[in-house]
């Protein structure tokens, strides 16, 4: 994850995890790996690849820059961002907390 683009899963905090995604080497961002818009299940957990995080339950995808899904389905009245964790850069570290 130390290049620009990276991210890693860190399965031990947040629902299904905590996905952190570098952004430019220097700036990060953090966020749950639970679909926000299916209710969790085996399948609700999100997977990344490059900038997009994907649910696996109906195939989700969301922008890991800005948290907003990509692909609402058309009939959905109401749909939700990715949840949004505060990180932030102490030393060589990434400190993720809400």
């Amino acid at each position: 994850m130390k290049l620009a683009g990276g991210s890693v899963l860190i399965s031990q905090l947040g629902h299904k995890g905590v996905i952190v995604y570098n952004i430019n080497g220097n700036t990060f961002l953090a966020w749950e790996a639970s679909c926000p818009n299916h209710a969790p299940s085996s399948c609700s957990q999100i997977q990344v690849s490059d900038f997009i995080a994907e649910c696996s339950c109906e195939e989700y995808q969301y922008n890991l820059l800005t948290g907003q899904l990509l692909n609402p389905p058309a009939d959905a009245e109401t749909e939700y961002p990715l949840l949004f964790y505060r990180a932030e850069v102490r030393g060589n570290s990434v400190v993720v907390s809400n």
